[in-house]
């Protein structure tokens, strides 16, 4: 899915600001990793370069989601670099590779 694809998806949930909005938020990036894990094997990839260059994709995606909020709202409920800065505090090696 497209950042466009996310916005329209989990947009009105999430700027709701209610009950629902830290579930929209949950659900979106829950989403995003399950993508995530998919491209990795979807392509086939083995070795931690490829998975790397598999969540800079993500991650820019998520930065281009954050772009779309500040566009349409004037600022971002969604911190950019959430997903590089939580995968590197999960799987600190991958700080070592990610440029």
């Amino acid at each position: 899915m497209k950042a466009k694809d996310y916005f329209e998806k989990y947009e009105e949930r999430i700027m709701k600001k209610d009950a629902d909005s830290i579930k929209a938020l949950e659900d979106m990036v829950e989403e995003f990793c399950i993508e995530t894990e998919k491209l990795i094997e979807d392509r086939h990839i083995k070795l931690v370069g490829g998975m790397v260059g598999v969540m800079k994709e993500q991650n820019q995606k998520w930065n281009a989601l954050c772009n779309l909020f500040v566009k349409k709202h004037g600022t971002s409920v969604l911190k950019r670099d959430v997903l590089k800065n939580s995968w590197i505090e999960n799987m600190p090696d991958l700080g070592l590779v990610w440029r």
